[in-house]
């Protein structure tokens, strides 16, 4: 590798010159390497496109790892500060400086990113860090702009202090901003967008929102956006980012009414900026509005009173301080240049206080207040402006000069102080170092009496007229001999430098300020009566905003713009002197936004007024390496034979003995307490290149094992892998082989086996013609069976009827060899026959069967069944439809065919000992009971009968249980008990419902009133008697 790539320090340069410092930083920005280091300050170059070396690969290499252990990375000045506040409790800074566009936002929030990913991880934690994150989109978009160096310009500084605990986990923050760029609400450059959120509200926002708050998304109607020419950023989606920005705000725990105020004061400054005014008619030095219809929505935005704040836009009040006066307040009206003034002024002032207030609120949700005694830590961190000269500079880069003037101041200090104390630390000579001290800069601006700010202030202060030109010749007359101020009175052939303009020499170069607006922007006071109005607002955040009212109202001047400033600036660098400094220098490559273009003197211009020479002389300065003895030898053990490949004596003497072996003499190194000096870099690049010759010899001898060990395992699988192929295929060979050997086996033994079993049969052949017994007993077995089936068609044509068939059952049906034919045959006969006495009956006769089969299925076991089956059955016995039908129709009144009818007797339901003859008719619907009169004593619908009992002796008593409301009926029919039940269940099974039949000598009968038991038994008496009680009655049937 050559020197220039290799290089990552410029500390390690041979020449320090800016010659040189200019080529390595080029150099490593064309390779892509934007990031190199000046000791532990890392020099950051904007690359304008993305690198992939910011993914969770990166974070993880840099975690834990020395700042020097890995090439220069902003991860690793992150990773530095985080370990020291975390091992040893110190609170860090990160300063991170650089002009607008050279990446300082971006550099912030990786910082944040890598902090949130190294520290600790739980719910709680994880809900502090997402605040913490989500607060930089937030903050952009109110306090970021588009300008023609960069489109997301901070145009604000911030300082961010991150808290943690003693684990190192995040646990809070503080945010604190400094010199928003309020002037550009209301004039933003040519070709330059105001802040962001005007456009993400504008394009982002939903129609329901706009409307809320009188707003339309077309930006050229509104005054304030279409001064600039410019309303669109390429590659910026208002929708997306407006978005973003209200889950930013939901994430870090904004109430509804807080984002409300937020969006109508923008909506509100958007609406100022439409007012217009007119001369009044009447008097030339007082003005109306124009278009009061504006002041109203902005009055209902506001939550004011529209006529106060007409009022407060046309007249302004003047207090009248003496005190003897009767009149206190004297209202003066406003002319048309105090007007649009005082138009401007309430638009600045307003949206100043609103990013204010929304810094706060973001405070009150991310600051730890909980004060558990444990220890806390800070890291801060510091995004802010860089030293800016253009071609008019004006008081907001006087400003930011000031501003860069103190932290150079401090970055020198605290430079010199951090090399000292390690010189010190290791016993090292320290030697005086010469430098520019910029302290006499910060005195020509800053000190109490004859400064540019005192002087500023006491102009501003002073009663009567003021003018610019008063302020710039009160300059002329105090500090003119300063070596470092310069204008047109003290040196009057400097033609760069106009009348109305002087010159201050600060350390990065020489800025020609205009004084022009310096009074104005200093004072910056927004008159009394718009403060009162927005005070008396009924939205409770607008009076925060704006405290002031007539009651509290201080006839005290306040503090002025640059008195502000000089105060937070000391406050800032006591601040960061409290704490361990890391430096983050950011360089714009370019001026138009290119990748891959360096432009040279645009970035000696940046690294001058960065003072990175300075920087790099003052570390250089004595010597120019140090190194830690055992992090030493770990790296350069492999120069000496005593130190490699471990050495395990004295660090020191290891050092030594690597240092001999590489031939370096004793003046060009100097061994402290725990480090090794070098002085010159061409001793540690020669120890570098000795480094990498012997890399390569125990490289290429590590290669050659490597390869020998690699071709040896490939020589053994190939070995293995023929071997295994011969094994295969011996196998396969042996194994069909073995194949045809049992194939020739299997051959012989079929032969072998022919052969004996020929000669077998013919020897029996020649004993018995034994072979003709079975073809004579099957012919036998045939004959037998023919005779069999014809000796049976014989008997099948004698018999009178198929079923009286006498079958030869003697002569066939014990024969062992025909018995089961003989059977078999007498069924197919059976079957035959039965399937043609099936066909030829009639359907009266199909019902008659029936009604005998269900008579037998359910009576089979009662007593008299076998005279029943004999027995004819009859339909209608009484003939009742025949002989009586008039008497029947009024009966029956639905016409029901009558199925059976016959003669009963009924036993009385209270007392089953009395009888009374009945008669008992089966129609299709119902049963009815009738008197001899064919009186109607009892119907019973089928859908009412549970069940049928029946004993099983000759009684032919049936009783019905049934749900009639009269309880169960019994009746006695002695000759027609089983064909009747037998009909009845037929009839009820065709009509849906299968009536149960019980067939015991148990049977119960219910009266309604009780259950009583009833118990069939033989007797020898001549007729059915009925005996027993109410509890249980005993039938005796005659055998």
């Amino acid at each position: 590798m050559t020197e220039e790539i290799e290089v990552s320090d410029f500390v390690m340069m041979n020449d320090i010159t800016e010659q040189s410092m200019m080529e390595l930083l080029k150099k490593r920005f064309e390779n892509d390497k934007i990031y190199t280091l000046i000791r532990d300050v890392v020099v950051s170059v904007n690359p304008y496109k993305k690198l992939d070396i910011y993914s969770e690969k990166y974070i993880d290499r840099y975690r834990g790892k020395n700042i020097y252990e890995l090439p220069p990375h902003i991860y690793s000045v992150a990773d530095t500060a985080f370990l020291n506040l975390r091992d040893l409790g110190q609170d860090q800074c990160i300063i991170i400086s650089g002009e607008s566009g050279a990446g300082k936002t971006e550099a912030s929030k990786l910082i944040m990113e890598y902090i949130a990913a190294v520290s600790g991880d739980s719910l709680e934690v994880d809900k502090v860090k997402s605040k913490l994150l989500e607060s930089n989109p937030v903050l952009e978009a109110f306090g970021n702009a588009k300008t023609t160096r960069n489109d997301n310009s901070s145009r604000f500084g911030k300082y961010m202090d991150l808290q943690f605990d003693f684990l190192g986990n995040p646990i809070g923050g503080m945010i604190t901003t400094y010199l928003l760029e309020k002037s550009r609400v209301v004039n933003p450059a040519k070709d330059e967008r105001t802040f962001h959120i005007f456009y993400h509200l504008l394009g982002g926002a939903d129609k329901a929102l706009l409307d809320k708050l009188h707003l339309t998304s077309n930006f050229t109607d509104y005054e304030y956006l279409k001064k600039s020419n410019c309303s669109t950023v390429p590659g910026l989606n208002d929708k997306t980012q407006f978005d973003a920005i209200l889950n930013a705000l939901d994430c870090i725990g904004f109430k509804q009414d807080q984002k409300d105020t937020l969006f109508k004061c923008i909506s509100a400054i958007l609406h100022v900026g439409n007012i217009k005014y007119k001369k009044n008619e009447n008097n030339d030095e007082n003005v109306i509005i124009e278009n009061p219809e504006v002041c109203k929505t902005i009055a209902e935005l506001l939550d004011v009173k529209c006529e106060d704040l007409m009022n407060a836009l046309t007249y302004r009040t003047v207090i009248d301080k003496n005190k003897s006066s009767n009149q206190k307040n004297i209202k003066v009206p406003l002319n048309l240049a105090k007007a649009l003034s005082c138009q401007d002024t309430l638009a600045k002032t307003l949206y100043e206080k609103l990013f204010s207030w929304l810094v706060n609120v973001i405070n009150e949700n991310i600051f730890h207040t909980k004060d558990d005694g444990s220890h806390r830590s800070v890291i801060g961190v510091l995004d802010i402006y860089g030293f800016e000269i253009f071609q008019v500079n004006g008081f907001e880069q006087f400003t930011i000069n000031y501003c860069n003037e103190k932290l150079q101041q401090l970055f020198i200090e605290l430079t010199l102080k951090s090399e000292q104390e390690e010189y010190n630390n290791e016993g090292i000579q320290w030697e005086n170092i010469d430098f520019f001290n910029n302290q006499i800069i910060c005195d020509l601006i800053e000190s109490k009496t004859n400064s540019i700010i005192a002087l500023l202030n006491e102009e501003c202060i002073r009663p009567g007229e003021k003018s610019d030109m008063t302020f710039l010749n009160k300059l002329n007359s105090s500090i003119i001999k300063n070596p470092h101020y310069d204008s047109r009175e003290k040196t009057r052939n400097i033609k760069e430098i106009d009348i109305n303009m002087f010159k201050i020499k600060h350390y990065a170069g020489d800025v020609v300020y205009t004084v022009d607006g310096f009074i104005e922007k200093n004072n910056d006071l927004l008159y009394n009566d718009i403060s009162f109005v927005l005070n008396s607002s009924k939205n409770p955040h607008l009076p925060i905003m704006f405290p002031q009212n007539l009651e509290n109202i201080s006839l005290k001047s306040p503090e002025t713009i640059s008195t502000q400033f000089k105060n937070s600036m000391n406050q800032l660098i006591k601040n960061l002197t409290a704490k361990n400094p890391h430096y983050i220098r950011c360089i714009k490559p370019n001026n138009d936004k290119k990748s891959g273009v360096f432009d040279d003197e645009l970035c000696l211009h940046q690294c001058r007024y960065l003072g990175l020479l300075e920087n790099i002389r003052v570390r250089r300065a004595g010597y120019c390496f140090r190194k830690e003895f055992s992090k030493f030898v770990e790296r350069f053990k492999l120069i000496c034979e005593d130190t490699w490949p471990n050495w395990k004596g004295d660090p020191q003497e290891g050092v030594r003995r690597i240092l001999k072996e590489a031939n370096i003499q004793e003046e060009d190194y100097c061994f402290g307490k725990t480090k090794v000096f070098i002085k010159k870099p061409q001793i540690v690049f020669q120890l570098e290149n000795i480094r990498n010759e012997q890399e390569n010899k125990i490289a290429t001898i590590i290669r050659a094992n490597w390869l020998a060990y690699i071709y040896k395992k490939k020589y053994q699988k190939e070995i293995n892998s023929i071997i295994g192929i011969q094994s295969m295929i011996r196998s396969k060979f042996e194994a069909q082989k073995y194949k045809k050997t049992i194939e020739n086996i299997v051959k012989i033994q079929k032969y072998c086996r022919g052969f004996l079993i020929r000669k077998h049969m013919k020897r029996e052949y020649l004993k018995l013609p034994k072979y003709c017994c079975r073809m004579i007993i099957k012919q036998w077995k045939g004959y037998k069976v023919r005779k069999m089936l014809n000796d049976m068609c014989e008997c099948s044509k004698k018999a009178s009827n198929w079923t009286s068939v006498q079958w030869p059952d003697e002569k066939y049906a014990n024969d062992k060899n025909l018995k089961e034919p003989y059977e078999i045959f007498k069924q197919v006969y059976k079957r035959i026959n039965a399937k043609k006495y099936r066909k030829s009956l009639t359907p009266d006769r199909k019902d008659y069967l029936e009604w005998k089969c269900t008579a037998m299925n359910t009576f089979s076991g009662k007593a008299g069944w076998k005279e029943s089956a004999t027995t004819q059955y009859e339909d209608d016995g009484l003939k009742i439809a025949d002989t009586q039908s008039a008497k029947w129709k009024k009966i029956c009144s639905d016409g029901s065919k009558i199925i059976q009818s016959f003669e009963c007797t009924k036993f009385h339901r209270k007392n089953l000992k009395k009888e009374v003859p009945r008669k008992f008719v089966i129609t299709e619907n119902d049963l009815y009971l009738v008197d001899n009169s064919l009186g109607l004593k009892d119907k019973l619908p089928y859908s009412s009968i549970n069940e049928i009992g029946c004993s099983t002796k000759k009684d032919g008593c049936i009783i019905f249980h049934t749900s009639n409301s009269k309880g169960d009926l019994m009746i006695r029919t002695d000759k027609n008990c089983i064909e009747v039940v037998s009909k009845i269940c037929i009839t009820s099974k065709n009509k849906g419902k299968e009536i149960k039949v019980n067939v015991s000598d148990s049977q119960n009968f219910n009266n309604t009133k009780k259950t009583i038991p009833i118990e069939f038994t033989n007797s020898d008496k001549p007729k059915l008697v009925v005996t027993g009680n109410n509890n249980k009655l005993i039938i005796n049937v005659p055998n």
